[in-house]
């Protein structure tokens, strides 16, 4: 009501006030506005809607991806998963030198086969399910915080560590296991045993979920406080547009505001309202504090000075780091204070230049927007000027199956690429540019192995059926090949007809062939 009733804001407060805008129009202002801060209480209070502690998809890579910090834990993770399916090719390539009889041959062969039907029915269509959540298009909390992270990436304006996290989160539980499934299947085919053949398929399962296995560790995260908090900062994030906050330009643009007016209210200052000096002095003016926020601030000032600790830990916001080694480093002062969790907006608390930039940004004109119709009543031209806002809120996860084959017919034909690039050297954000580039190619990779990941399961499968009809044909009824003048099928046949106990190998290392 302070800032409605300002004298300096008497054309706004004219605008709102306008019967053309109406108890309906003012409402939906209202509730525009207070939007994030409904998001967030939300995020606190609602375990339904944001249940945190008992959704299974997050990993350790969402957790990087969300609060920017811990990143021992992830990049061990990712060393595993990177290590481990190495392992397992290196180990298939060493001989096999096991004696099998035709029977137990026929068992390996059906548990292969078992093995396909399995990935054809369950993993191919969990992989299109999973690939859906992660891009942020699902209902589960894991999907709304990649909603979040997607929209912030679109905006550009996450920091290095956070774009790392993402783009792990994003690959490591969509391509990465796609390639990790087809390369199952490639191990399958060089596996003598069904012990063998489930051993590996174990080992992938495991492999797979191990990013998602430490979040669920009871020591890692209980109850879901840390990443919920940095849920809460992803929507300050997204609501704050920090990269307009910086730039002079970019904030007289998108706000309508003559340049030389916002200059002139932020000091000529070339980081606009960021400067963490003024902050600090603000932040401790009595001149910008509620009542309570005084009393809370003598309070905190006189528990200091006496050295009070069980005052001081009431009143005293300490700056708080996720992962073991952030703390450690801020304990040493290694690092700084601001980058703690909530405090990385800290000198954006610039309140006195706040003070003069919130009245600058001029107010729609009614007339361009509204006209009466032939009964008299006010409503909206349909060729009037309207401004464009989401009216979604922080969190726009719904967009349908549609809207999302849409979404991958333009990563795969670039558009989505090249936009982002030019978006992101036009509002100058070149770190975020040069990270683009080669996550631009490592995205193409991702959807086309995604795309490609069911046709060789199908592939592997035909494949797999067709080579054990004809070795039952050879090793239990003889007789020449139905297709004899295919040359494709004779020579299946000769390969079929040598699978004998002890040239068991090179059946396989023609099923190889075929495969690639």
């Amino acid at each position: 009501d302070s800032w409605l009733n300002n004298p300096r804001n008497k054309d706004f407060f004219e605008v709102y006030n306008d019967p053309r805008i109406g108890d309906f129009g003012r409402n939906e202002l209202i509730f525009h506005i207070m939007g994030p801060f409904r998001i967030m209480n939300k995020i606190k209070d609602d375990r339904d809607e944001w249940d945190f502690a008992n959704d299974t998809s997050m990993s350790v890579y969402t957790y990087l991806s969300t609060l920017g910090g811990g990143y021992f834990v992830p990049m061990v993770v990712f060393t595993l998963q990177s290590w481990i399916p190495l392992l397992l090719v290196l180990q298939s390539l060493y001989p096999q030198d096991e004696d099998i009889s035709r029977n137990q041959f026929l068992v390996d062969m059906m548990m292969k086969i078992g093995v396909m039907f399995l990935y054809i029915c369950k993993v191919v269509p969990d992989s299109f399910v999973s690939f859906f959540n992660t891009l942020g298009n699902g209902t589960t909390t894991y999907s709304k915080i990649l909603s979040l992270r997607h929209d912030i990436w679109d905006q550009g304006d996450d920091r290095f560590s956070q774009m790392v996290g993402y783009k792990l989160d994003l690959y490591m539980n969509t391509a990465y296991v796609s390639c990790l499934y087809c390369l199952n299947i490639y191990l399958i085919f060089l596996q003598v045993s069904a012990l063998e053949v489930i051993l590996n398929a174990l080992a992938v399962e495991f492999v797979i979920r191990l990013d998602e296995d430490f979040v669920n560790a009871g020591w890692w995260d209980p109850e879901g406080r840390w990443i919920a908090a940095g849920t809460m900062e992803l929507v300050i994030q997204k609501t704050l547009r920090v990269s307009w906050l910086h730039s002079a330009e970019l904030f007289a643009q998108n706000y309508d505001i003559p340049r030389e007016k916002l200059c002139s209210a932020t000091d000529y200052d070339p980081n606009c309202l960021s400067n963490a000096t003024l902050a600090s002095e603000d932040v401790t003016s009595p001149r910008f504090m509620t009542v309570e926020e005084m009393i809370k601030f003598r309070c905190r000032k006189v528990a200091i000075e006496l050295n009070n600790i069980p005052a001081m830990q009431e009143y005293v916001k300490p700056s708080v780091y996720f992962g073991a080694l952030r703390a450690f480093q801020r304990r040493s002062c290694v690092v700084d204070p601001q980058n703690g969790l909530f405090n990385r907006f800290s000198a954006l608390r610039t309140w006195s230049r706040w003070e003069k930039v919130m009245y600058l940004s001029p107010v729609p004109d009614l007339d361009g927007i509204f006209k009466r119709n032939d009964a008299g009543t006010w409503e909206l031209r349909r060729d009037g000027d309207l401004s464009s806002t989401s009216g979604l809120g922080p969190v726009n996860n719904n967009i349908g199956w549609k809207a999302f084959a849409g979404h991958w017919i333009e990563v795969l034909t670039l558009k989505t690429f090249f936009v982002g690039l030019q978006r992101t050297w036009k509002e100058k954000k070149y770190a975020s540019f040069f990270f683009r580039i080669p996550d631009g190619i490592i995205q193409y990779m991702a959807y086309a192995a995604q795309t490609v990941f069911p046709i060789v399961v199908l592939i592997s499968l035909i494949v797999s059926l067709v080579f054990l009809f004809l070795s039952v044909r050879v090793l239990f009824y003889g007789g020449p090949c139905p297709a004899q003048n295919n040359r494709l099928w004779r020579m299946m046949w000769r390969t079929a007809y040598s699978v004998m106990p002890d040239q068991l190998l090179e059946c396989y290392e023609f099923t190889k062939i075929y495969i690639n």
